[in-house]
């Protein structure tokens, strides 16, 4: 076969030699060479735009590559992070997972085990997201993680989009574009999650047929798990509108409670090393969990955290309530 029959790019190949060039920076061709198991003249000419073969193996051998150099990085990271946090805290820092951060990362591996499409529901700030995105973030998932957010008057051609752009592809011209480069790159490994799918109810029948039956196609296409999330709006739908319902009974779903529960604020607390709250703290918690929900009681511990650790003090409520009313700079005490 002549290198004439190999002139329409595979799509992503400008996406993959960009990170190559990128990657090759401060390295040189023959130790790319040996970890992609390539030639180091293979390696230039990539490098130089001047290799005409197929590209079809070698672009594999830089998705593969690019996943283990993004692997050790997120891995870095998190030990980065942790070692920052052990310094600040005077002590190691164990993550305490919260009931529905719990829920949440067991539906994401159930997704990704069984190829399904599961569904999460639950009012704003209730800790969905950020259950979502811990789970995205952990080193152990976010090389075969996608997670974007539903775009404003949603269509399959933005969703696309996001996706593509997450992936680390090219950018796609139409939504049939973005299916062909996602379906070269998302296996049945992978998890895509989709948070705020309720725009894609608000936006009508039109928000419904375009872009949930497309992620559905791209789910079938590669048989990866996905993670549809949304509010109170799109738990109703699940129930409501066919489409959404025969969803839900292929999967599973998760309706979180309207409030977070003591066993979820005991464990935040723990988190931010706080004591257990007395009777009134108690009686301000349930207010802020059922007016503003469990992401402003996340905020609210973590500033009572910091200012405890910058005044080398240990956790106090004081702190926590000081963090809801901010007053000029005062001397707290622990009680």
């Amino acid at each position: 076969m002549s290198d004439n029959e190999h002139t329409q790019p595979i799509p992503g190949t400008d996406a993959a030699l960009d990170w190559l060039r990128g990657y090759a920076r401060d390295k040189t061709a023959a130790s790319i060479a040996k970890q992609m198991g390539y030639s180091a003249t293979v390696v230039r000419r990539l490098l130089a735009g001047t290799y005409h073969a197929d590209m079809t193996n070698v672009l594999e051998a830089i998705r593969k590559l690019r996943l283990q150099v993004e692997t050790a990085g997120h891995r870095a990271e998190a030990t980065r992070r942790a070692d920052i946090a052990t310094r600040m805290l005077g002590r190691s820092v164990e993550f305490v997972p919260t009931e529905t951060g719990e829920q949440i990362h067991r539906l994401c591996l159930a997704a990704v085990a069984d190829s399904t499409v599961n569904c999460i529901a639950g009012r704003a700030l209730c800790g969905k997201t950020m259950a979502l995105e811990a789970y995205a973030a952990n080193p152990d998932f976010a090389p075969l993680t996608l997670m974007v957010t539903m775009p404003t008057r949603p269509t399959a051609f933005k969703l696309g989009r996001l996706l593509c752009e997450a992936a680390g592809v090219d950018a796609p011209t139409d939504d049939f574009t973005a299916m062909h480069h996602l379906r070269r790159v998302i296996t049945r490994n992978y998890l895509v999650i989709v948070d705020d799918v309720d725009k894609a109810i608000h936006a009508g029948r039109r928000g419904i047929t375009d872009v949930l039956l497309w992620l559905l196609d791209l789910h079938k296409a590669t048989r990866c798990g996905m993670i549809l999330c949304g509010d109170p709006t799109f738990g109703d739908a699940l129930e409501k509108i066919d489409l959404l319902d025969r969803i839900a009974k292929s999967g599973e779903t998760l309706l979180l409670p309207e409030y977070p529960s003591k066993a979820e604020v005991r464990a935040l607390a723990r988190q931010a090393g706080l004591p257990e709250p007395d009777a009134d703290t108690w009686s301000v918690i349930g207010s802020i969990g059922r007016e503003d929900g469990l992401g402003r009681l996340c905020l609210y511990m973590h500033r009572a955290r910091r200012q405890a650790m910058l005044q080398d003090a240990a956790g106090s409520w004081a702190y926590f309530h000081a963090a809801r009313n901010p007053q000029p700079q005062q001397q707290l005490t622990n009680r």
